[in-house]
């Protein structure tokens, strides 16, 4: 009897043994994977901080654009297919018209086909 005592303590022994030997590995394998989420935890919230940024700016650029357009409305400008034009109000000869067109960073429109023709007419700030 002793000596199955004996044998069955060495046996529960061992176990303990073992058992704390597997809770020091899972206590390991916790501790890295909660490291491993707590970075992510953190790149997440770097990631959020950078859209929120990103976001600010393009509210502040789309005011800006909005801006802008109103600016371009109250002025001589008129955008069509891609172009924009500016009217302007002086009577002058080609040779200065073309001038003033450079001073604006422009050229000199050249219409191309009907349909441009009567949509700067139609959008001309005066008659």
């Amino acid at each position: 009897m002793f000596a199955v005592q004996s044998i069955l303590l060495v046996m529960i022994v061992k176990a303990v043994i073992s058992l704390t030997c597997l809770s020091n590995e899972a206590k390991e394998d916790f501790e890295k994977s909660r490291k491993a989420v707590s970075d992510v935890q953190d790149n997440i919230n770097k990631v959020i901080n950078q859209l929120r940024t990103m976001g600010s700016k393009i509210t502040k650029l789309d005011n800006d654009f909005k801006a802008l357009g109103k600016d371009l409305r109250k002025t001589k400008w008129h955008k069509y297919n891609g172009h924009c034009y500016y009217y302007g109000s002086d009577s002058t000869d080609w040779f200065m018209a073309e001038r003033k067109c450079r001073e604006i960073s422009g050229y000199i429109a050249k219409i191309d086909d009907k349909e441009e023709n009567t949509n700067l007419a139609a959008n001309r700030p005066y008659s």
